[in-house]
């Protein structure tokens, strides 16, 4: 491949048409000193580190939320350091100002400025992909558009890597986290949300249908919120997927104001299981043998009533179920 055909910026259509990558190696969760010290040796012994940081989105302006997740790639695992577990310090402050391991990645600059928020240090032995680019002419410069030159795969984030953890979440059911209203298009937090589930849906042969409408579907409420209770209702959709394979996230006006409902096709909820799914730590019998925390649903339950949404659940053995649950404080949000 010569640098000329590189230089060539891809298309959105272009991109989407490539194969899609899966990583399929171990991956490490770091949450602790402990699991630091296991990791550590691994990472020593890499001369060329893959870098990239995670944060939870804000949509609130002149705000932005410090990093809660660090990933670190070896040719042979990747390492996942969850900053709500194991606050980012000088253990791997140490290896990020380690000039003789390389830390590439994408726009890792802005990263490490972030991640000095937390803990004061000098980062060393960093490389951002995207200034080499720039430095060779390449007009695609981003992480997604330089896996497809370079590589001709399409690359795409997983739900997972900006989920909140259960123990910040956890704060949602005690009142620690306070609801902070904002103006946004519920639609569009729809569509970014479900762009996240791409990969695990083209890994198993899943699809994710989106169905809102082509206008603007305004509301008032606390987006990150509700980033979350549509994470753990779509989790609980694959959780219990159907032979269809599909799931859907669907979003509309209703005369209460806007409506969102999360429909699977999988076994269904029993009568007797009903009443208590929204119960913390509560298992239903069909997710006997399942991981899970048993706090997803219940997390939820106190997002809808920190806000004052009505939400419900139907449910059919053998048919599948919908979870739904209406935001009712729109008028303020259609008058800005």
């Amino acid at each position: 491949m010569n640098l000329e055909s590189l230089r060539r910026r891809l298309s959105s259509d272009e991109i989407n048409a490539l194969p899609l990558c899966h990583y399929e190696g171990p991956i490490h969760l770091v949450r602790s000193l402990e699991d630091w010290e296991k990791a550590l040796p691994d990472l020593q012994q890499e001369q060329v580190l893959g870098f990239d940081t995670e944060t939870r989105p804000s949509f609130r302006k002149g705000r932005v939320n410090t990093p809660s997740l660090v990933q670190l790639a070896t040719a042979r695992a990747v390492y996942l350091v969850q900053l709500s577990w194991w606050p980012f310090g000088p253990e791997l402050a140490g290896l990020l100002a380690d000039p003789a391991v390389i830390k590439a990645g994408v726009a890792i600059g802005d990263d490490m400025r972030e991640l000095a928020r937390l803990y004061p240090f000098k980062p060393a032995g960093m490389v951002d992909l995207g200034m080499v680019a720039r430095a060779h002419q390449l007009t695609t410069q981003g992480l997604r558009t330089l896996a497809a030159n370079l590589f001709g795969q399409r690359i795409s984030k997983g739900p997972q890597c900006s989920n909140w953890s259960v123990m910040e979440l956890s704060k949602v059911t005690s009142g620690a986290l306070k609801c902070e209203k904002v103006h946004f298009d519920m639609g569009q937090l729809c569509d970014e949300v479900s762009e996240r589930y791409d990969a695990v849906c083209a890994q198993n042969g899943w699809q994710l249908k989106l169905e809102i409408p082509d206008e603007e579907l305004p509301v008032c409420a606390d987006p990150d919120m509700m980033q979350r209770a549509l994470h753990n209702l779509l989790g609980n959709a694959m959780h219990h997927i159907g032979e269809d394979g599909i799931f859907v996230l669907r979003a509309l006006r209703c005369p209460e104001g806007v409506r969102v409902e999360v429909e699977d096709h999988g076994p269904g909820i029993s009568a007797e299981d009903l009443p208590y799914i929204f119960d913390r730590y509560y298992r239903s019998r069909s997710d006997a043998g399942k991981q899970g925390t048993g706090l997803g649903l219940s997390i939820t339950k106190a997002i809808f009533q920190q806000h004052g949404f009505r939400f419900g659940v139907h449910s059919t053995v053998g048919k599948g179920t919908v979870f739904w649950f209406i935001m009712t404080d729109t008028k303020d949000a259609t008058a800005q």
